[in-house]
């Protein structure tokens, strides 16, 4: 597949409902009216090295891929540790983080609804997390110090019940640091030869990891980026149906980011101070979490990519019943929604938005998922939740759309204003895309 053009820019956001605001999904009729608070993203900075040496295997210029370096052991066994030290790692993970990064362009997280702070903070600090009720806060957005662990739970990936986290995330962790190992691990101190078919994955991953967010600093840290290799690397040997594709490093930066504010603070500019048991722990769980995303997904990056191909004529069908004008203007150019918007499904927007708000629709997507187990999270808000909020965007922009022709439209959808947007704009084309669901879905005939 060709690498998708575009760039996603870093950036925070941030605030917010009234105090009364719950987060619940808007009806049809408030929709428009409804603005949920914003949350900043990660900090990043232009400075900084890597805080530690984990290896990652590297192809030479022969061709074989070998072992440059064993990560460190102990830190390997802090992650792994059970009892009171795992329960002690637990409730440090799940401290308050430190004041974010924030963009002089965005407000605060201070202007966000204390309310809703206190909403999150009562849920997921119970013994037992209802994972309905906090589907229902995240809908129109998650604080960002509790964002980690909110998706963690609406994926399924954390426990419910305080009791067993710091036992069920301790052997999780332990359990990819194994099948890290075993697949990096040097035999007879010379290095790992492997099959012809997994040199083309990791030579894939090895171009597109740098590519990863071009303006988030902290993506490009050595350490960062050997985490990200690993992950990916390791999620294909373990997918053959699919292997690696292009994207997937765009969707698993996202998460490695939050996971890593969560375990080194929200402040967090570069990992040189960050405990390398922290960035193993947030590399092991964004590898977990990564594949309960993807698991609702799958399709989308099998041959013929019939998931994607999918959302295209789900798409379609949903712009005909709304701007009808518009599909006919398309592809009276000699285009099909395919050539225009793939970047959008493959990618899910995160070209095309700031990362601060792709991190916000994420909030919405991971609560339009499925059971408190996790299951659809993938299918049913990044992919079926996705579709009306490509939809929604395609129509904000029919009239622009509709006055240029060919190669004129082609580099305005590469080159969308949505790049420049801010809070208020998501949140109206998020609460257009709930109006679009409440009135189309279950309809006869729509979205076959």
């Amino acid at each position: 597949m060709a690498a998708v053009p575009g760039v996603v820019r870093a950036a925070a956001s941030v605030p917010g409902a009234s105090a009364a605001d719950d987060g619940a999904p808007p009806s049809a009729e408030t929709a428009p009216a409804r603005a949920a608070e914003r949350v900043s993203p990660v900090g990043s900075s232009d400075d900084g090295e890597s805080g530690g040496d984990d290896a990652t295997p590297r192809e030479d210029a022969a061709g074989p891929v070998a072992v440059v370096r064993e990560p460190d052991a102990a830190a390997a066994s802090a992650v792994a540790s059970s009892g009171s030290s795992a329960s002690r790692a637990g409730r440090a993970a799940d401290a308050p983080l430190t004041a974010p990064v924030i963009d002089a362009d965005f407000d605060d997280e201070r202007a966000l609804s204390p309310a809703r702070r206190r909403h999150f903070e009562r849920c997921l600090s119970a013994e037992r997390v209802e994972v309905s009720e906090l589907r229902r806060l995240s809908w129109s957005g998650v604080p960002h110090r509790f964002r980690a662990r909110t998706w963690q739970h609406l994926l399924g990936y954390r426990p419910a019940e305080s009791s067993s986290v710091a036992s069920t995330l301790a052997r999780r962790r332990a359990e990819y640091r194994e099948d890290s190992r075993r697949h990096f691990r040097a035999k007879s101190g010379s290095g790992v030869w492997r099959t012809e078919s997994e040199q083309r994955i990791l030579r894939q991953v090895l171009v597109d990891v740098p590519r990863t967010l071009p303006s988030t600093p902290l993506i490009h840290t050595p350490a960062v980026q050997r985490a990200l290799e690993r992950l990916l690397f390791l999620w294909a040997v373990r997918h053959p149906a699919s292997g690696y594709v292009q994207g997937m490093n765009d969707i698993a930066a996202p998460l490695l980011l939050v996971f890593l504010a969560h375990h080194a603070g929200a402040g967090c500019k570069d990992t040189s101070a960050v405990p390398k048991a922290a960035l193993l722990a947030a590399e092991a769980d964004v590898f977990h979490c990564l594949t309960r995303l993807l698991d609702g997904l799958q399709d989308h990056y099998t041959p013929d990519q019939p998931g994607i191909q999918r959302v295209l004529h789900r798409l379609r069908e949903l712009l005909l019943r709304i701007d009808r004008p518009l599909v006919e203007h398309i592809e009276a150019q000699g285009f099909t929604l395919m050539q225009l918007v793939f970047p959008w499904i493959n990618c899910l927007l995160l070209r095309e938005l700031p990362l601060g708000l792709a991190l916000r629709l994420w909030d919405t997507y991971f609560a339009e998922g499925g059971g408190e187990g996790g299951a659809g999270a993938g299918g049913d808000g990044f992919e079926h939740f996705h579709t009306y909020v490509c939809a929604a965007i395609l129509a904000h922009f029919s009239a622009e759309l509709r006055e240029r022709e060919k190669t004129d439209m082609v580099e305005f959808v590469q080159s969308l204003p949505t790049r420049s947007w801010r809070t208020r704009d998501l949140e109206a084309t998020v609460a257009q895309a709930y109006i679009y669901k409440s009135s189309f879905e279950g309809a006869e005939g729509h979205l076959a």
